[in-house]
């Protein structure tokens, strides 16, 4: 069967009992065609249908970076490649993006959401303009938590934390009760 739609060719082998599953990325609006052009049992066929964004599953992804001070080096590339990442999880997915930090100096050494969860992606890429590079603790342990219970990630989707350092994730002393 030969698949065309969204500028992508992609031909696929049917099982025997006839059906291919296939994952196309493309968005909402974009129309989609099968194509088999038959063989001695059966007859060809064409068949265009249009995708609708529903379709896309739905994905949360919570960035948890550090944001004590040994980050300094390493800031800017960190942000350059979250924003990138979720370029390309905005192209295949349904996504929600969250930031958050922890590691900073005063009580914003303690894991916090920069933004939660949402599906408004240039208001990922405002919070990852407000990371900060300060402080010394990385209680990254305690991120992931903080993600997961304050991230604001859709039951049902699935869901991601991505813990982002350079140092060891929990220092002592440093356990959120």
């Amino acid at each position: 069967v030969a698949l065309r739609g969204g500028g992508v060719a992609q031909d696929v082998v049917t099982g025997a009992d006839g059906t291919a599953t296939v994952r196309v990325a493309a968005g909402s609006g974009v129309a989609v065609t099968a194509t088999f052009p038959g063989d001695e049992a059966f007859a060809g066929a064409t068949d265009t249908e249009t995708l609708d964004a529903e379709a896309r599953t739905p994905a949360d992804v919570f960035f948890m970076i550090d944001e004590s001070g040994s980050m300094g080096g390493y800031q800017e590339n960190v942000k350059r490649n979250v924003s990138h990442i979720v370029d390309e999880l905005a192209k295949t997915l349904d996504p929600q993006v969250g930031v958050g930090g922890f590691g900073d100096s005063g009580d914003l050494y303690l894991p916090h959401v920069h933004v939660p969860a949402t599906n408004k992606l240039d208001d990922v890429r405002a919070a990852l303009d407000t990371l900060t590079v300060n402080g010394g603790t990385e209680p990254g342990l305690d991120a992931v938590l903080t993600a997961l219970r304050d991230g604001g990630m859709r039951e049902g989707s699935g869901q991601c934390v991505v813990l982002i350092g350079d140092e060891a994730t929990q220092s002592a002393g440093a356990t959120v009760q």
